[in-house]
């Protein structure tokens, strides 16, 4: 049936016209959802762009050869701008020396242009950037107290345990551990005593550091010797020697008493520590800070 001249027909087409006309202005103004600024819950071609360019290793296009990246490749690589991007941009704005104020998740064309060299940080930011990231490089464990923890893992791993009083395989007397031979007291000598000192010095020795504090197998000895070296700290880091120290009722030491082990790992709450001659054996802990009087020993190159 046809539709009579200026009936119903042209209408429909003048309506169907005006909405295609609509629909193609509304897509034209709609914003993508990949638009900078970028935020945590963006996605598009950019949001994989950003990730790119601070992902760790870094790439040739981000010109900041001094900011190791911040983003894990793990944490996918895809076009969705995710809580681990939010994260690294925030730690690589603090790298770059932003101010604090403005140290958020959220990645704009200027940051995108500092990293492509196509514009310049304010001098200001950049002395801050030198003074961060010197105190985010202090943080790091260095690569003897990186080779320490490893050999003490090792042990864990073994385990190395007393079969009389201070005494026994890979204590007194020799063992294979990790392919090399192991006898802990023969760092110090002090062979049947207390251990846990000695666990720290035969683990120096092992990975070429060599004893400290004279050789010494006493917890205060190694205490008093590092107080007179300036190597005590009251802040846990990884590298770190805990020293452990019992106190009578008029603060003074108690003698024979004390123990010791090796920092491992670091929290906001306290520290992963290993010790030996620890309930008889080589033993992990985790301690909260302030938990019981302690000393840190930061010996030169470790700590």
């Amino acid at each position: 049936m046809r539709t009579p001249s200026g009936g119903l027909r042209p209408a429909l087409i003048a309506v169907l016209v005006t909405l295609a006309v609509a629909a193609s202005s509304l897509a034209a103004t709609s914003p993508r959802h990949d638009a900078y600024p970028l935020r945590v819950g963006s996605a598009g071609p950019n949001c994989a762009y950003i990730k790119f360019l601070v992902r760790d290793p870094r790439p040739k296009a981000n010109v900041f050869t001094q900011v190791k990246g911040t983003y894990a490749k793990k944490s996918g690589m895809g076009g969705y701008c995710n809580a681990a991007l939010g994260k690294a941009l925030e730690a690589y704005k603090w790298r770059l020396g932003y101010p604090k104020k403005w140290v958020k998740p959220v990645a704009g064309r200027y940051f995108v242009a500092l990293l492509r060299g196509r514009v310049k940080r304010p001098p200001d930011w950049v002395r801050v950037a030198a003074q961060r990231l010197a105190a985010i490089e202090a943080a790091q464990p260095t690569a003897l107290a990186v080779k320490w923890k490893t050999l003490l893992q090792t042990w864990l791993d073994h385990p190395i345990y007393e079969t009389s009083s201070n005494r026994g395989p890979c204590i007194s007397t020799s063992c294979i551990v990790g392919g090399r031979s192991l006898t802990i007291q023969a760092a110090t000598g002090a062979y049947g005593a207390a251990w846990c000192v000695s666990t720290q010095q035969a683990a120096a020795v092992a990975i070429g550091y060599g004893t400290f504090a004279n050789r010494t197998a006493s917890v205060y000895y190694a205490v008093d010797y590092a107080n007179a070296h300036g190597w005590l700290s009251a802040k846990a880091k990884v590298g770190s020697i805990v020293a452990f120290i019992t106190y009578n009722s008029r603060g003074q030491r108690v003698a024979g008493t004390g123990h010791m082990g090796f920092v491992m790992k670091t929290t906001a709450a306290g520290f992963v520590y290993v010790a030996g001659n620890d309930s008889n054996r080589v033993n992990e802990h985790f301690l909260n800070f302030g938990a019981r009087p302690y000393v840190f020993i930061r010996l030169p190159r470790v700590a």
